[in-house]
């Protein structure tokens, strides 16, 4: 087992432990990337794709920073617009097909 993973596993121990200060920290911006986090899965593969087939067209590699860079920012935009042209109505209306017991 790698050490990076126990590591990891204790930040995600932190994070769910109510008293600790990772459970209690509000980041917007945290915040935000976990309601595009669907979208993000959902969307990511094929817009990583894309990017590196334009780009590769204009001579730039498929592995370059500015290959990542871009790859990155289209698939948040991608997520944005998913997230609230489709996840965000859904989930309204969501509430007037399912009534609580």
């Amino acid at each position: 087992m790698k050490t990076y993973t126990v590591g990891f596993g204790f930040l995600v121990l932190g994070a769910i432990i109510p008293n600790s200060f990772l459970y209690q920290w509000k980041s917007k911006i945290l915040t935000k990337i976990a309601e595009l986090s669907y979208a993000l899965y959902l969307i990511h593969m094929g817009i990583i794709l894309v990017t590196q087939t334009v780009l590769f067209n204009f001579s730039i590699a498929k592995d370059s920073n500015l290959t990542f860079l871009l790859s990155m920012v289209f698939c948040v935009l991608v997520a944005l617009l998913l997230h609230y042209s489709i996840e965000k109505p859904f989930m309204k209306m969501r509430g007037r097909f399912l009534k609580k017991k």
